[in-house]
């Protein structure tokens, strides 16, 4: 579980729930049924969005000459970004409803900051570089540090809780961070 104790809806649950919408998300309406609702405008915005992704995630490289193929993990690269944004508005939810003050600090950080550091804490890894190289030719899904870094960069709050600024390395412009939904 990431994020507050009292809390049992992680990322993790939210991205399997998004993996499993992204098989079409045009094709199935909201009760399920198969029919294609997208207008053209939603369909080019998710375009657009999708896109940013693959062009972010094109650019890392995890070893000198070897950047990740961001069409090749696109969808798992959504269902992270979107599994964290729901996971965090629910823990919110959660927060406010029980009258939980997210910003009382345990052990020097935030609840909203805890909630972050489980998620990179969850996909912490020590791997060989042939490993890594397998890995980015091979998975549909980003190495683990990229699953962290690249979905934290595009969230406003990561960095209104870390007070992400553009002199810090992972700092993506707020025009440029990617809002799938």
């Amino acid at each position: 579980m990431l994020g507050d104790p009292h809390f049992g809806f992680d990322p993790c649950d939210a991205h399997v729930l998004e993996r499993n919408r992204q098989l079409d998300p045009a094709h199935f309406d909201d009760e399920g049924n198969l029919r294609d609702w997208w207008t053209p405008a939603s369909r080019a915005a998710f375009q657009r969005r999708a896109e940013a992704l693959v062009a972010q995630y094109d650019r890392y490289e995890p070893l000198p000459g070897l950047k990740l193929n961001g069409r090749q993990t696109l969808g798992e690269t959504i269902a992270d970004l979107v599994g964290v944004t729901i996971a965090l508005d629910a823990f919110r939810l959660h927060a406010a409803e029980h009258k939980i003050d997210l910003r009382r600090r345990i052990g020097g950080f935030t609840a909203v900051q805890r909630f972050f550091l489980g998620w990179a804490q969850f996909w912490r890894t020590l791997e060989t570089d042939d490993a890594l190289r397998n890995q980015v030719r091979q998975s549909y899904h980003a190495p683990a540090r990229y699953r962290v870094n690249g979905v934290v960069r595009n969230l406003d709050a990561w960095c209104d809780a870390f007070g992400v600024t553009d002199a810090h390395a992972l700092y993506l412009p707020p025009e440029q961070r990617v809002r799938i939904w």
